[in-house]
């Protein structure tokens, strides 16, 4: 079971088009489905999704354009995180804020842990006033919130060093995430080899049994959703596994 967008308008089997970088496709373990149709939420045109998380029926999403303005809340960054309940958009995580308002610090990869602090991960590079450190494209990086939504502090560290677990080329840039029974999910911008397994950027695979922090441990690696055997040819640049 995964949720996820692609970088491009990709055709995705089974779902008829148009086909839109912002709509969020589902898949059920047989078959897609289109589960989030980003025009019909007034999200405009030009607009791509680069983060998701799918909690019932409420959608938390970042985009990559540095510029948008959309219903309810106007204009967003791409270090923004906003949430679309059906009817009403609403901003939850305020990256400028929190210290992201680099050029490189679009936020690419998101998660909520069950503590309610969040993760993310960036595009390039985040230098964090008061967070020692220069945290790469490959990192999670968590915030724990210290206000309420929209969040607009957090107490940082780090939660995931890709370098520890040798993701450490151009390719293997972190831009999916998503956390389940302590568990990490990932995806990659593009190929990848890990410990035990390589794949390229239509995959998500899972860091098992992790050890978080610095420095950070994956007990092993396994594949959970092979794009191009599901017929998706293109990069899964967001993802979420409900």
């Amino acid at each position: 079971l995964i949720f996820f967008s692609t970088e491009n308008r990709t055709a995705v089997p089974g779902v008829a088009g148009p086909f839109d970088d912002a709509d969020i496709y589902g898949w059920n373990g047989s078959s897609f489905n289109r589960a989030f149709d980003a025009l019909t939420a007034g999200v405009p045109a030009n607009a791509d999704v680069d983060a998701v998380l799918v909690d019932g029926s409420t959608f938390y999403l970042s985009f990559t354009n540095a510029s948008l303005t959309l219903p309810d809340i106007g204009a967003i960054a791409d270090e923004d995180v906003v949430t679309y309940d059906g009817a009403t958009w609403s901003l939850f995580f305020d990256g400028s804020a929190v210290g992201l308002a680099g050029g490189g610090e679009d936020v690419d990869a998101f998660e909520i842990l069950p503590d309610s602090s969040v993760l993310v991960s960036v595009i390039e590079k985040a230098n964090i006033s008061g967070f020692p450190g220069q945290h790469l494209d490959e990192d999670l990086l968590c915030c724990v919130p210290t206000t309420g939504v929209p969040i607009t502090g957090c107490t940082w560290s780090e939660y995931f060093n890709g370098f520890n677990v040798k993701l450490r080329s151009d390719s293997e840039d972190l831009d999916g995430t998503s956390v389940k029974s302590g568990n990490i999910y990932l995806s990659t911008w593009g190929r990848y080899t890990v410990s035990g397994l390589n794949g390229g950027r239509d995959d998500v695979f899972v860091c098992n049994s992790p050890t978080t922090g610095i420095p950070t441990a994956c007990s092993s690696f396994t594949m959970y959703f092979n794009g191009s055997v599901n017929g998706i040819t293109d990069n899964i640049d967001a993802f979420d596994v409900p």
